[in-house]
This record gives C-alpha cells, structure tokens and sequence, in this order.
C-alpha cells in the first residue's frame, strides 16, 4: 500500500512534506450579539476551568474515550466551545442528526426584522461586509488621481451624500429620460416625432444607461472552444418575477407595484420644471402602458422554453434580424461592441429563441400605439434601474413596494444600498481591501493541502467505481488532475500598480455620485468590449474575494475558493483538523464531484464541451441514480406556518438528484482525506471538555456549516421554488454514509439508517 504523500504525488509533483506553518490569530465568528458573546464566554471559560480541575487533580490528562490528549490552544478551545453550545442533546443523533447539531445555534441566533433568516455563510458575509463598510469608510491612505482606494471610497462617500441627493431631486434622471428621445407624459408628441426611434432609444436605455429592457445579454465563452468569445442573449426587462404577473393569488404585489410606477411618475413630473399643466393627467396611461406590456413579457416567458440543443442555439445577427425583425440586432450589438467588430455575420447564443420571436410578433400586434407603449416602457425601465441614485422621496416609493412585495417593514438603509452599489461597479476593489485587511499568505498553502487530500481521494474513488467504466475512468481522473484551485484571492490584487491600472478610465469625483454612477456605466461598457475582444483574464476571478461560497466553474476545470469563506467555521488555520475538514473540505469534495459528475461529463479537461462519458457509464449511472431520485422524492419539507394553514412541500428528486449526489459524496471524500490527514500529520486532538470522538466532531463540524434560523415562510417559499433545505441536505447526505452511522452507533431501524443505502461516489 502507497503512503499518502506517495498517493498525492501522483497527481502533485511536489506535495508539502510538513503541516505549513499556522500564523493567523484565531478570530471568533462575526455577527453575534452580546447575549451570544456572553454565553460563548460562559462556555469557554467552564472548559478551561474544567481543563485546569483536571490537571491540578488528576492522574492523567483529559482525553475523550479512546482518543488522544484534548488540545488546549485557545483555538482548539473555541472549536470545542462552538461545537457544543450548537447541540440539542435532547435530540437522538440517530433521529434527526441536523436537529441535533444546530437546534442550540439556532434558539441562539435571533432573526434581524429586515432578514428572513439567519445562517452560517450569511452571517459570514454580514461579518465581511461590516468590515468592508468600515474600511471604505477609513481615511483615504493613496490620495493620488489614479488611486484605486480613492477611487472605491470616493465613489462610496458620494453615495451617501444625501443632502446633494435631496438637492438634485429627480432631475439628474430627467435629464436622461430626455436624451434617451424624451416622455409620452410631458410631450405626447415624442412617440411620433422625428426625434424619437425605437432603435435608438434601445441602445441608449440598454448601452449609455446599462438598464435592461426585453431582453438581455453578456460575453460569454464559446461552449465549443473555450479559447473564443460569443455574444449570448437571454429574455429579460421585467420588474418583478414573471409569476408575480400571472398567478391568481397575487393580486397584492400588482397592485403595490402598480402604484410604485404611479408614485414615480408623478414625482418625475412634479420635479421637471418644463413640464405641461396635464402632464399629470397621462400618468395613468403610463402605468397601463408599462404594466400590460411587462405582462405580456411575463406571459411568453411562461409559454416559452429555453433552448438545449447547443448547435440549434447559434445564430448569425443577420438571420436573427430576420428571425425578430422589430429590432435591429446587427445595430445594436454594433453599438454595445464598437470595439469587437461586429457584422452581419457574427453568431451569438440565443438561450431564448422562441421568446424573441414571440415578443417580436406581440410588438408588431400593437398598431399605432406601438412608438407610445414602447417609449413609456423603455423610460420605465430606465426609472427602475435609477430610483434608489435619487432623493429620499424617490428611494421611500421603492421602500414601499419592497414592503409590499417581502413583508420586510425593516429598511436596507443608505450604507448598505451604497455598498451594494460599490458592490456592484467596483467590485474587484473591493476584493483588493478585504483581503489586505483579512487574509494571510499563510492560510493559501494549508488549504492547498487541504484541497489536495480531498482531490487525491476522489481521485482513488474513481478507481472502484462499478458504474463507471475503464475508458470513463481515465478521463475523469485525467481531468480531476488538471482542476485548478484558486484559494484565497489572486496575487495581483495586492499590487497597486496592476489595480490602478485596471481602473485608470474610471473617472471618479467627490462632487457628485449621480455622475459617479454614469460614468461606471461607461467604465463597464468598455470592461464588456474587453472581455468579447480578448477574452476574459484568468487571473480576475469570477467572484469576489469576500464571498462565502466555493464554486467550480466548468469552461476554466476551475475551483474558486474565496477568502471570505475561508474564515471560522469554515476554516480557521490553527483550528483542529475534524473542523476544517468538516467545513471546506466537505464543500471543496462536493465541488470536485461536480467536475466529474454527469454534467461535469460534458465539459474536457480544457473546459471546452465535450461528452467524454460513454454511453456504458451513461446508461450505468442513469440506473444507480434512480436511488437518489426516489430517496428524495419521498421527502417533504415542513410543516411551515403559513397564514391560514401549515404546509408541507413534497421535494422534486429529479432536480435535486445531482446535488444529492455531490453533497453524500463529497462528505465521503473529506472524510477518508480527514483520516489520512490526521495519520500523516496528526494524531488531532479530541475536542475538549466534550465526549465527542474526532469521528463525530468531523460529522458534528459538517452538519454546523448548515445550521440555520428561518422564517416559516421565507422556508416555504424557498422549498416552493425547489430549494432543499439545509436540514433535508445534511440528514439525506449522512443517512447514507454508513461512516456516519458507525461513529454514532445508529440502530438499524433509526432514521439516519437509510436503507436503501444510496451513494454513488
């Protein structure tokens, strides 16, 4: 039998041959509130009491049943701490594993009234945006024109300038609205003057002023040569969901939405000081207008399918200009692209084809109201995207549909809705302060092995697979070699060269965010140009730094760790191996999964498309997945109390299948790596003051990662839209992991036994 090091060396020429050092301090988790701080303190300061008792008094250290010495750091102290308060011990593990690990974390975690839940990732993420909050609020330290931390913090101060806000009132959008062709309302003249044209105004609503309306597009990668970019279109232009438009029970969010526009409109008018003494009286007509076109936008997205078919989905601009002949595609991409040499002859990516033709058709079918409907639309769409730049009267009428469409009464608030905008147009700065202020180079390389015991597992998994044949087999594995970890943050992002550079055409000044806001647009535009042109740049990252959420992305074999989830409980450096395995290192397995699974299946190790499974492990795994399938198509989430009734939710296994899959598979992997680990650089040390085995914390540390607090409600709207929750997830995936059942001792007939037992990886 190999040894580990030998294992990882076949797939990592130059394994690490000791644990890396450890060098960032142990930080406790962010977003709670004094009575958790309080009880946490309570908790740790019995443990060590407990610790030191058992030192002065007694004949040997304090180990947990059959395990090694308890650890003592503070850190390993804190992990036993978190691990503990977290439980229900009323609860039989062996019943209802979720209930037990998190019942604790979640009697302690009130729900914040303008938030539907509280989580662990969401209250990372609440943690990682106060700190970025607080940092773009810290004095300017690079003062220069082409500052990029000026830039960032400059564009967040302007934001919250609200007395300049109030100032300019709605006219900064007036003037906007005007030269996107003018209003119907203050000029019935504008549809049919010489100054009006559909096309034109669509670029300019969609290009100049980067609002969506009919439809919506976005650089992409060609599925069959990663290597070249295409143009991909997909439906969109809507101000709420499409359902919202068309059920019979939501008669309340129309009508709030309804006067949200009407609001609007008669604060455009009221602030336009050229507008006619009965422009109020076409107020009306507006909202007709733009609430029946969206609703019939709503009732071809609901009559319409996306297209699968990858070589039926491209087309040349000429033939779509023939295919949805009311706008002028060649044109129009011609505008958005002036850099990347559109013609006629340039194909793009129609997900929506049937769409397109439909609205197309319905735009023709409006008659001579056409250039009305249409530019009362278009300024609406333009509105939407503008209300929250504008003054408190503008930003209250938004407050109040946001009511009425969440029931949430709790405003965002001006520094939140600020950082989303910084979020949004400035994000990779963003990602440049979190991590100079949060992260260490020394935490890389530990998740780096980390990332390499669990990809080593996967890759021996395969070698065993019955469904999976031999040809399969070496193209999965093949592939699984060639997966890129990015871990952290990428290393450009602590130059300020390189970031001054990336927003050198990025004008921002102190003396007014609307400009500011505009002039991002333009910023953006040119950043689109750039990406069709000559790709995108693997070294700018997908996702932001801050982030709490792992992913693979398929076109790059890619695996995105960010910093921002790379914290306590996830991972900490210093914390005990059960609890980072148990955290990332069953997200990063359930990830890798992902690469080789049956979607995984249609993109190469190169990330270009291609099926390289073969028909034999098709049809293999087609067979062994109908356990899974059936598993959770036997499971209902609930019962919520919702007004009027308690209500359950049958789950749908056919789309959570794949999922399933990964999430039982991935904990499998982490595990035999944990085990591996723990030999090679171990042994780890029990949790302390605890009777838990380092098999159960492994466990206990995965199932908390998933610990939630939820509003019935928000539960039932989240399972409603096929959303498995948390609880299903980690009592589904662990019920059949007999690993699991042997580390708690569960009976044969307990409901974390399953039998049928299914996993496939």
């Amino acid at each position: 039998m190999t040894s580990v090091e030998e294992q990882v060396r076949q797939i990592i020429p130059n394994p690490p041959q000791k644990k890396p050092p450890m060098k960032l301090p142990f930080k406790a988790p962010d977003g709670m509130n004094p009575r958790e701080l309080i009880l946490g303190g309570v908790c740790l300061l019995l443990i060590i009491l407990v610790i030191l008792i058992g030192i002065l008094y007694g004949t040997k250290p304090a180990v947990t049943a059959g395990g090694p010495q308890a650890c003592t750091t503070p850190e390993c102290l804190s992990a036993s701490s978190y691990l503990q308060a977290s439980i229900n011990d009323t609860v039989n593990p062996c019943e209802d594993f979720h209930a037990y690990a998190c019942s604790g974390w979640a009697a302690r975690r009130e729900i914040r009234p303008d938030r539907d839940d509280r989580t662990v990732l969401g209250d990372l993420f609440n943690s990682n945006e106060k700190k970025l909050t607080e940092l773009l609020e810290y004095p300017i330290q690079r003062t220069t024109t082409d500052s990029w931390e000026r830039k960032v913090k400059t564009f967040f101060l302007t934001c919250m300038d609200e007395y300049q806000s109030m100032q300019s009132a709605g006219n900064p959008l007036i003037g906007i609205i005007n030269e996107c062709g003018g209003w119907w309302v203050n000029d019935p003249n504008v549809p049919s003057s010489a100054n009006f044209d559909i096309n034109t105004s669509m670029k300019k609503v969609h290009v100049d002023y980067w609002s969506i309306a009919i439809f919506q597009y976005f650089p992409q990668p060609d599925p069959k040569d990663n290597t070249k970019r295409l143009i991909e279109i997909d439906l969109g232009g809507l101000g709420m969901d499409w359902r919202i438009y068309l059920q019979s029970n939501t008669g309340a969010f129309r009508t709030a939405y309804r006067k949200f526009i009407t609001d609007v409109a008669n604060l455009l008018v009221r602030d336009n000081p050229n507008s006619p003494s009965d422009a109020s009286n076409r107020v009306s007509q507006f909202v007709d207008d733009v609430f029946n076109f969206e609703t019939q936008l709503a009732n071809i997205t609901g009559r319409t399918l996306p297209d699968t078919d990858p070589d039926a989905r491209r087309i040349k601009l000429s033939d779509l200009n023939r295919l949805a002949d009311e706008i002028d595609w060649t044109g129009f991409f011609q505008y958005m692209y002036d850099q990347a040499g559109i013609t006629p002859q340039t194909e793009v990516i129609l997900l929506e084809r049937d769409y397109l033709m439909k609205v197309s058709k319905h735009i023709k079918s409006l008659g001579a109201d056409k250039n009305r409907i249409l530019n009362n639309y278009l300024v609406w769409r333009l509105t939407q995207a503008y209300t929250s730049k504008l003054s408190w009267d503008y930003i209250h009428a938004a407050r109040e549909f946001t009511v009425a469409l969440t029931g949430r009464v709790e405003f965002l608030g001006k520094r939140k809705s600020c950082f989303r905008d910084v979020q949004e147009r400035m994000g990779l700065a963003l990602s440049a302060l979190f991590v100079r202020a949060n992260f260490g180079a020394a935490n890389k390389q530990e998740v780096d092995l980390l990332f390499n015991m669990v990809r080593q597992k996967l890759f021996d998994r395969l070698a065993t697979l019955p469904w999976m044949d031999d040809t399969t087999r070496l193209r999965a594995r093949d592939k699984l070699k060639a997966v890129i970890d990015k871990v952290g943050y990428p290393d450009f992002m602590m130059d300020d060269n390189v970031m001054d550079l990336i927003y050198q055409t990025f004008q921002v000044s102190s003396s007014g965010y609307f400009q500011n806001y505009l002039n991002s647009n333009k910023f953006e535009k040119a950043d689109e140009n750039r990406i069709l042109v000559q790709g995108r740049n693997k070294e700018r990252w997908r996702d932001s730094t801050y982030a709490v959420k792992a992913q693979f992305y398929y076109p790059w074999n890619e695996l995105l760790v960010p910093a921002g989830i790379l914290q306590f409980p996830m991972f900490d450096a210093k914390m005990p191996g059960y609890m980072t395995f148990g955290g990332i290192g069953t997200v990063m397995g359930r990830m890798l999964i992902h690469a080789v699974d049956d979607l995984g299946g249609y993109y190469n190790k190169m990330g270009n498309q291609e099926d390289w499974w073969t028909n034999s492990t098709s049809v293999n795994y087609i067979r062994e997945r109908k356990c899974v399938i059936n598993f959770y198509s036997n499971v209902t989430a609930g019962p919520y109390r919702i007004p009027g009734y308690l209500a359950k939710v049958r789950l749908n296994g056919r789309a959570y299948f794949r999922e399933g899959i990964a999430e039982n598979g991935g904990i499998r992997q982490a595990y035999y790596a944990y085990k591996d680990w723990d030999n090679t650089y171990g042994p780890d040390p029990s949790p302390a003051g605890t009777t838990f085995t380092k098999d159960q914390a492994f466990f206990l540390s995965y199932a908390q990662t998933r610990c939630f607090n939820r509003r019935d409600i928000a539960s039932f709207n989240r399972a409603y839209n096929g959303q498995v929750p948390e609880d299903i997830r980690v009592n589904g995936a662990l019920g059949h992991l007999p690993e699991f059942q042997q580390a708690f001792n569960c009976p044969a007939n307990s409901q974390m036994n399953v039998k049928p037992r299914c996993y496939i990886f």
